[in-house]
């Protein structure tokens, strides 16, 4: 058993050195118009026979390429709406079961073999024969079309992965991004990271804290921060007179939501990098730069759509309305 995980760790390591979009004549996977898991069944099987060999010199990878090869049959129902992919493989189409089933993960370790076979021991020994003169270059690329479309989708799903993973990091932590306060710093970076490992392991509590930290299975950065910011100077728009607009000075207690959707957060103001909202705290003391907490403490909230935010406070029934747009008066490390 150990010999034969070895060995398929090295048939990994050639089959991740194939090019996944070329096929054994250099004609792209892209051109092939639709293909299928069943496909990759029936036309592996059908390379197990053309290499009489391979059942004698390699038992056991035979026998588990077998059990793999069924497990793919059996989940593959290869009915259903055809999607048709897109990017790399304009024109591939695969059922949306295969689809679902290959992006899952539900069969992947069987995928991974297979492909790992198939190219590490199959493919070379197809390649001689078409040297020889007893295969053609034809069937060749008829019986290599699935996986290569396989390894293609996969590669494609990788890269575009990666993209999106770059995208909420730029989103996140590039120049649209909120520029954060000490204090926030030190809370969503060093307090609610600790949080995350203590109750990693609590059903009830371990999900809590991704959406700030990360997501628990891809590890892209989560879309929420807390807010813990004293806005200097809200405007109050609803005097009169000399006094019709006048500052005011309140703490802000709330959350930041990043929108990670592509297109956003590009400098449009009507797709912002994010949202936020939050609870609104003033005192007794009126005007800009003016300590919040001091006096009878009027709450409100506030909601802002990118830095532009609308906030009110309420005192004894009596709203006030606000504006602003967000900055920091001391800028924290990030």
């Amino acid at each position: 058993m150990v010999r034969l995980v070895a060995v398929v760790a090295v048939l990994n390591l050639i089959a991740g050195l194939t090019p996944p979009s070329v096929a054994s004549n250099g004609i792209t996977a892209t051109e092939a118009s639709s293909v299928s898991l069943q496909e990759l069944v029936d036309n592996v099987r059908e390379a197990t026979q053309l290499v009489p060999t391979f059942q004698t010199q390699h038992p056991d990878l035979y026998s588990n390429l077998d059990r793999s090869l069924d497990q793919i049959h059996y989940s593959s129902r290869g009915l259903g709406e055809i999607a048709t992919t897109h990017g790399a493989l304009v024109g591939v189409r695969w059922s949306k079961n295969d689809l679902r089933l290959i992006r899952s993960g539900e069969i992947e370790p069987e995928l991974q073999f297979v492909k790992a076979v198939y190219n590490g021991v199959l493919l070379p020994k197809l390649r001689q024969s078409v040297a020889a003169g007893t295969l053609s270059q034809g069937e060749l690329d008829r019986i290599n079309r699935p996986v290569s479309n396989l390894l293609a989708l996969q590669a494609q799903d990788v890269i575009g992965a990666n993209e999106v993973f770059l995208r909420k990091i730029e989103r996140k932590y590039g120049p649209q991004s909120a520029s954060l306060n000490f204090v926030e710093s030190i809370l969503n970076y060093t307090v609610i990271p600790t949080i995350d490992k203590l109750t990693s392991k609590v059903f009830l509590l371990r999900h809590l804290t991704s959406p700030i930290v990360s997501d628990p299975i891809t590890g892209d950065p989560g879309p929420v921060e807390l807010i813990a910011a004293y806005a200097p100077a809200y405007l109050n728009p609803t005097g009169t007179g000399a006094e019709s607009v006048s500052a005011v000075s309140a703490a802000e207690l709330g959350i930041r939501w990043y929108l990670f959707r592509e297109g956003w957060g590009q400098g449009d103001p009507l797709k912002p990098a994010y949202w936020s909202a939050g609870v609104l705290i003033s005192g007794d003391l009126q005007g800009g730069f003016r300590y919040p907490f001091k006096g009878d403490e009027k709450l409100g909230g506030f909601f802002s759509w990118g830095a532009f935010k609308l906030g009110y406070l309420d005192e004894d029934g009596d709203r006030t309305l606000l504006l602003s747009k967000e900055f920091k008066v001391i800028p924290g490390p990030l």
